[in-house]
């Protein structure tokens, strides 16, 4: 960081070095201060400017650099033009004074009278050029393939900017084993805020968020470990307290990318600003084996369920399983027969009962619904 600093106050301190020494030669003892000092507080306005910038883009700082070498190339072409143009105007005029004034004059003289009178002008010409072209590739430069033909600043012509991690998807870690299933194409993009948010979490006090922050670090260790897929760390400098779920929504939208989460929030606020979701819920459950109505399986009661008499249970894979009937076989592993279920971004439920039971939870559940569509009624007519 220190190092950046010098750099920048380096470059600064060059820029005006150097429009201060040019004048300084262009006129000689003939320099007026007033004007070199001037020049010196607009070359270091522009180059604080420019540095600015490029701070501020840095996170993607390459495809910056490649826009402002562009940007710098239009600058000095529009500067050529203009003080041909300006020469082309001046000579005439020039050549037509110097008769007026008796003096005999050739059109290498009046050449040469004309850019002296340019000159004076060239160096702030340039500088305002120069920022010109700058900023405006730096603004258009996602549509710069309209402008240079096989050119293109942009992810959005090609392919999709990559995947960026969230926190959720890291801790989770199915992401790793999807990704070397290589169903999953693009880039792999971990911003250094995540890294930072899980440092944070492996260094709290709570052993269940200490031992979650230590599983992401781990898991994007084994995912840059892994010769698959390319994983990039996206460096960023944005302060510690800003949220993550804005910074990622940010990000995404810079790099045109898509987020990989677990967060059902994350989820619908990314869906609302315009962002691709991969959410790998959705994917889990979009592979996993259908469970059909009637099918019998073997599953151990953990809980009490949220109704009278329902017992809970849990798949290998975490997928909630809800029997009716059972809350007196809790701590038993029971054979229950599946009555349904039901799919959603947050994760599948399934509901099931006691082998042979189906008919009677069926007529229970119509019975509890029509009693509540009979008390519904029941209060508006009141």
């Amino acid at each position: 960081m220190i190092l950046k600093i010098l750099l920048r106050i380096l470059f600064v301190t060059f820029v005006v070095g150097f429009v201060v020494n040019a004048y300084t030669v262009a006129y000689g003892e003939m320099a007026d201060y007033g004007y070199l000092i001037l020049y010196a507080i607009i070359s270091t306005i522009i180059a604080g400017l420019f540095v600015y910038f490029e701070w501020r883009l840095q996170r993607n700082l390459v495809k910056e650099m490649v826009a402002v070498v562009f940007g710098i190339a239009g600058g000095l072409a529009v500067t050529v033009l203009l003080v041909m143009v300006a020469f082309l105007f001046l000579l005439p005029s020039t050549a037509v004074a110097e008769v007026g004034a008796g003096h005999m004059v050739t059109l290498a003289g009046a050449v040469v009278l004309t850019l002296e009178q340019i000159q004076p002008w060239v160096p702030l010409l340039m500088i305002l050029c120069l920022y010109s072209g700058i900023t405006i590739v730096l603004q258009t430069k996602d549509d710069f393939r309209f402008l240079i033909p096989y050119i293109d600043f942009s992810r959005r012509g090609t392919r999709e900017g990559g995947l960026l991690l969230d926190s959720s998807a890291l801790i989770d870690g199915r992401i790793a084993d999807i990704l070397e299933t290589r169903l999953v194409q693009g880039p792999i993009v971990l911003p250094d805020y995540v890294i930072r948010e899980m440092q944070a979490l492996a260094d709290s006090r709570d052993s269940m968020k200490r031992e979650r922050g230590r599983r992401g670090l781990d898991m994007a260790r084994r995912m840059q470990k892994s010769e698959l897929y390319p994983v990039t760390l996206h460096q960023t400098n944005i302060p510690v307290d800003r949220p993550v779920d804005e910074e990622l929504i940010r990000t995404a939208k810079e790099l045109h990318a898509r987020i990989v989460t677990t967060d059902f929030n994350l989820n619908k606020v990314a869906q609302l600003e315009g962002i691709t979701i991969v959410n790998i819920n959705d994917l889990a459950n979009a592979i996993k084996p259908v469970v059909l109505p009637g099918q019998m399986m073997q599953l151990k009661l953990v809980r009490q369920g949220q109704e009278s008499g329902q017992a809970v249970g849990y798949l290998g894979d975490g997928t909630m399983v809800v029997v009716e009937k059972s809350s007196a076989n809790i701590g038993q592993t029971v054979m229950v027969e599946v009555t349904g279920s039901i799919q959603t971004s947050a994760g599948r439920m399934i509901f099931a009962c006691p082998p042979g039971m189906s008919d009677e939870v069926a007529k229970d559940s119509r019975r509890s619904s029509t009693s509540g569509r009979f008390i519904t009624d029941s209060n508006q007519e009141s």
